[in-house]
C-alpha cells in the first residue's frame, strides 16, 4: 500500500491554500522527502518521515489527503511507500525548534530513562544533559523535564498523597515501620530495612545517633541511627523523621529501636553529639550502655571556640596537633 502525506511546519497547510497566501516566496522540499525505500509497516514509515524532517527543522504532521491519490501495491505483506504529493511551502523552515511543544516530546524510551535517572535522584539539568547526549537532534527543554517528572509522579502516586505514598513503598518493600499519629497526620516515623535489622543483631554493641535539622520540606528533624560491624565497617540501623528534638519524641524513637533488639544483645557503647534530650533519652531506655561524644563534633566546636584564642597560626597549628594526638590516644 501507499500513504499520500502532507508535510506541515508551525500548523502551515502545504496545500493549495498555502500557495494563495505568499506566492512570492515557495519553497519545495519535495526532494528531501523522496525516497524509493520499502518500509515494513505504517509506523517505520512514519518515524522515517519525522527523522528526515528534524534534519530540515520541521513538525511533520501525518494527515489524510483531501487531493486523492493512488495507493501502490506492492506485495500481500505490511509493505509501505512514501508518495509527497505536495511538498512546498510559503515560507523557509525555522532555524531552531528548541521550544515546540510537539517536536521537543520525549519518545518512550527516554521517557523510560527519565523516570529511573529521578529514581536515583539525578537534578533534572544532568537528566537533560544525558538525553541530548544520546540523540544530538533532540529539542527537549528543562521545562519538558519537569513535566515529565511531574506526570510519572502523579501516576506513580496513584492519587496518593506523599505520606500515603511514603507509608505504601515503605510496605511494599518489606520494611519494619512505626509511627505515631495525630489526627490525619504523622508526626513520628521510624523506618528500617530488614536487612539492617538482621546486620543489627549480629553487631549491636556500638551504635552512633545523630539528628540533622530543616534538611526535608517539612522542617522535621530527621534522626539516622548507625551501627558499627567488627571489621570497622558502617551500616544503616533505622530513620526517624520526629515531630521535635524533645525527650518524648527520643524516647519513642529508642523505645521502637530497643523492641528490634528484643532477645538479643543491647548496645554497649552510644555515640553521640552533645544534643541534652537526646543523651537523656539515652540513660533513660538504654540504661546500661556507656555514652560517648562524637570525635567530629568535638573537633568542631574546639575550631569554632578555641582558635580565635591564639595569636598566630603558628601556635594554633601546634595546639591542634597536640589536641589531636590526646585525642587519639588509647585509653
Amino acid at each position: 500500500m501507499g500513504l499520500d502525506v502532507f508535510l506541515q511546519q508551525e500548523f502551515n497547510d502545504a496545500s493549495d491554500r498555502g500557495n494563495e497566501v505568499g506566492q512570492e516566496c515557495v519553497v519545495d522540499y519535495t526532494d528531501q522527502f523522496t525516497t524509493y525505500e520499502i518500509f515494513k509497516g505504517k509506523d517505520a514509515l512514519i518515524t522515517w518521515v519525522r527523522q528526515h524532517g528534524k534534519l530540515d527543522n520541521m513538525v511533520i504532521v501525518i494527515k489524510r489527503s483531501n487531493l486523492g491519490g493512488e495507493g501502490v501495491n506492492i506485495g500481500d505483506e505490511d509493505d509501505w511507500t512514501l508518495k509527497v504529493v505536495c511538498g512546498e511551502h510559503n515560507h523557509p523552515t525555522l532555524e531552531y525548534l528548541e521550544g515546540h511543544s510537539f517536536v521537543g516530546r520525549l519518545s518512550k524510551e527516554e521517557n523510560e530513562l527519565l523516570m529511573d535517572m529521578s529514581k536515583s535522584l539525578v537534578r533534572p539539568k544532568d537528566i537533560l544533559v544525558s538525553i541530548k547526549d544520546r540523540d544530538a537532534q533532540n529539542v527537549s527543554t528543562i521545562r519538558t523535564i519537569y513535566n515529565a517528572r511531574h506526570r510519572g509522579r502523579m501516576k506513580e502516586f496513584a492519587g496518593r498523597t506523599q505520606m500515603q505514598q511514603l507509608l505504601h513503598k515503605l510496605s511494599e518493600h518489606k520494611y519494619v515501620e512505626w509511627h505515631i499519629s495525630c489526627g490525619d497526620t504523622v508526626i513520628d516515623l521510624l523506618w528500617a530495612h530488614p536487612i539492617s535489622i538482621e546486620i543489627l543483631r549480629a553487631f549491636p554493641h556500638v551504635l552512633i545517633m545523630d539528628c540533622t535539622y530543616k534538611t526535608n520540606r517539612y522542617r522535621f528533624p530527621l534522626l539516622q541511627i548507625v551501627g558499627v560491624t567488627s571489621t570497622n565497617m558502617t551500616f544503616s540501623v533505622a530513620f526517624v523523621y520526629i515531630e521535635a528534638g524533645k525527650e518524648d519524641n527520643y524516647i519513642w524513637a529508642l523505645t521502637r529501636l530497643k523492641t528490634l533488639l528484643h532477645g538479643y544483645c543491647l548496645p554497649g557503647v552510644i555515640a553521640t553529639d552533645r544534643d541534652l534530650a537526646l543523651l537523656n533519652s539515652i540513660k533513660s531506655v538504654f540504661p546500661g550502655s556507656q555514652h560517648l561524644l562524637c570525635r567530629w563534633h568535638i573537633n568542631k566546636n574546639v575550631l569554632s571556640k578555641c582558635k580565635k584564642m591564639f595569636e598566630s597560626n603558628k601556635q594554633w597549628n601546634k595546639f591542634n596537633r597536640d589536641w589531636n594526638c590526646l585525642v587519639s590516644l588509647e585509653t
